[in-house]
Formats: C-alpha cells, structure tokens, sequence
C-alpha cells in the first residue's frame, strides 16, 4: 500500500478523494441554447443568480455546483 492510499471500510481509498478543493474558481461559459439549459437545470443545482438578461448584450444564469464552484452559463442575444 502506497503513502497515498489509505482503507475505509474495507477498500482503499486514494488520498485526493478525501481532500477538498483548497482553491476557487468561477468559469463563465458560452453556450447555446440557454433557456433549455437552464430549464433541466434550475431544480436540480443550487442558482446564485436566476435566468435573466444583461446590459453587456448577454441571457445568463449562475450556479454553484456540486464541488462548490460558481458557475455562469452565458448566450449573446441576438440584434
């Protein structure tokens, strides 16, 4: 057994699955198609910031994830 590996309940369990994420990160992603994501997505994670318009010309919507990273989904509206 490695230095990295340790047993719970009977298996061994590598070390990065018992760490948690020391840093943050937020990523704002370009998608197509907004309004169907957001739809299968809104009760399923936890939102930061509703579906909605913005004055930079973009439809957007921000959630944090199961690892606790924020993210925003973000479409050009179009002219």
């Amino acid at each position: 057994m490695g230095n990295d590996e340790k047993r719970r309940n009977g298996n061994y369990v590598s070390d990065f699955e018992t760490i948690k994420p020391g840093a943050s990160l937020t990523l704002f992603i370009k998608v197509n198609g907004i309004e169907s994501i957001y739809e299968k997505l809104q009760n399923k994670v936890q939102m930061v910031s509703e579906l909605k318009e913005t004055f930079y010309a973009m439809k957007e919507f921000t959630f944090k994830d199961c690892n606790g990273y924020i993210l925003t989904f973000a479409e050009p509206i179009e002219a």
